[in-house]
């Protein structure tokens, strides 16, 4: 490898690394607050209570104990197991989210050195860490990167025992995948790479063997017995984070729509996701002929990511990190296109120079679209935060109401209270006399309507306490 490469890779790396440490103790404001400050709250509530791993808990709890049907809240249990030594901040869980992102860089590139080559390995690597929204997820307050960290250990495991046929290796590999499955379900595609890799070195042999089949079960079983657990916290208080009652599964119906594929494909992975150049880039890497039988698993990745896609279509066309797998194969092809693809061309140091130029430009733009809700948080829910603190008792339940992003955790987290998030049409006397029967003691309003106007109206039950600019906050009697 030439010395500009090594020095292009190398930039690329330090620059990837280093944005994840951008603003590392801020509040989860900006992209995804809703899902950072629920994630959030839950290590919260951990570390505030008796940090119950298999009971979390959340602010938006109405009148119940705040019991979630969600994801295995490990990430969450480990974040308050930290509060409790070293104090509630912010940077704990960014840096618990950074850290599992440094871990699935290393086994990322030691996976494509096993099944490519070094150089190729290298690229890939530096691809890998400077994918914008790898790098955003890499230190948002969400279990991505861990999900990431493990569907990778999981796939370079299987690729191990494929090879050398030792236990311990197919031992990581099932919990890897217990992980993957525990952490987001829809990561139990990561079989499918890990199936590949497998046929591939050994053929169908291993298919009958015993041992193969009990470690897939067993990766399986820890990863029902969770879900089928957090479905009973959902009927115990109808919280969930939409893992069995949601529209995101099974949707096919939007699969034949041409709008989802253009938000999703064009939108999502390849203006954020790939920074616009990566899209050509990978294509390229992947339709090459100089390839290594080794290498299917990247396309057996590929193809698990099509299959997630169909299986969850509202969830990856409401959400950008539900795509984040995809950073594996596409960094790969990439980097198999720089490594191997024009290298044969005298004037391969400009090209590769001026490839990577050209995705730090485009991919600086979309982390600066991210970063940038973070470092300007909307200045309605910072005033909205400090009157609810300054204005109503803390531990009593409140109700706050919204126009719009009624369903947004962040305030409630913020401002250190919990109860019932609704929106300004939900408003009427009767709902407002039983939010109050229920135990609600306070009800905050933010709306540009009057009281009687689009038109909820309070009723008795409530008694204006404050009022500012839309804001108003009511005390409420039994």
């Amino acid at each position: 490898m030439s010395t500009p490469a090594k020095l292009l890779i190398a930039t690329l790396l330090i620059l990837g690394l280093s944005a994840r440490f951008i603003n590392l103790n801020a509040p989860p404001a900006g992209h995804h607050q809703w899902r950072q400050s629920d994630t959030a709250a839950v290590a919260k509530n951990m570390s505030q209570s008796d940090g119950n791993l298999l009971h979390p808990k959340v602010d938006w709890r109405k009148d119940t104990t705040g019991h979630v049907e969600m994801e295995f809240p490990i990430y969450c249990w480990t974040t308050a197991k930290s509060y409790t030594l070293l104090g509630p901040h912010h940077w704990i869980p960014r840096s618990l989210s950074i850290t599992a992102s440094l871990i699935a860089l290393f086994i990322f590139y030691r996976l494509v050195k096993l099944l490519s080559d070094p150089s190729t390995a290298l690229w890939s690597a530096a691809f890998f860490a400077a994918l914008p929204l790898n790098i955003f997820f890499s230190r948002s307050i969400q279990p991505e990167s861990w999900m990431l960290c493990s569907m990778l250990g999981a796939t370079y495991s299987a690729a191990l025992w494929s090879r050398s046929k030792k236990s311990h290796y197919l031992i990581a590999a099932a919990l890897f995948a217990a992980l993957s499955g525990l952490l987001k379900l829809p990561a139990l595609v990561v079989g499918l790479p890990m199936l590949a890799v497998i046929l591939q070195s050994r053929g169908t042999n291993p298919l009958k063997s015993p041992t193969l089949w009990a470690a897939a079960i067993a990766s399986l079983i820890p990863v029902i017995a969770w879900y089928t657990h957090a479905h009973t916290l959902y009927q115990e208080t109808g919280l969930t984070f939409g893992i069995s009652q949601s529209d995101k599964w099974n949707r096919f119906e939007l699969l034949l729509e041409p709008t989802f594929y253009k938000d999703l494909f064009v939108g999502k992975i390849i203006e954020d996701h790939l920074a616009i150049i990566g899209f050509p880039l990978a294509a390229l890497g992947l339709i090459m002929r100089n390839r290594k039988p080794t290498e299917i698993l990247f396309d057996a990745w590929l193809l698990a990511m099509l299959i997630q896609i169909v299986l969850v279509p509202q969830g990856h066309r409401v959400h950008d990190y539900y795509q984040l797998p995809i950073a594996v194969p596409a960094a790969f092809y990439i980097g198999r296109f720089l490594s191997r693809g024009i290298t044969r061309s005298k004037h391969a140091p400009t090209i590769q120079t001026l490839l990577a130029a050209i995705f730090f430009i485009l991919s600086s733009r979309t982390l600066w679209n991210t970063f940038s809700k973070e470092l300007n948080p909307p200045q309605a829910d910072q005033r909205l935060i400090g009157l609810i603190a300054d204005n109503t008792n803390a531990g009593e339940l409140v109700v706050l109401a919204r126009d719009d992003t009624a369903f947004d955790p962040y305030v409630l987290y913020m401002a250190n209270r919990k109860g019932w998030l609704i929106t300004t049409d939900d408003l009427s006397e009767n709902y407002i006399n039983s939010l109050a029967g229920s135990g609600a003691g306070w009800l905050i309003v933010e709306s540009t309507a009057g009281e009687q106007g689009e038109g909820f109206h309070v009723g008795r039950a409530a008694t204006v306490t404050f009022e500012y600019d839309g804001v108003r906050i009511f005390l409420l009697s039994n």
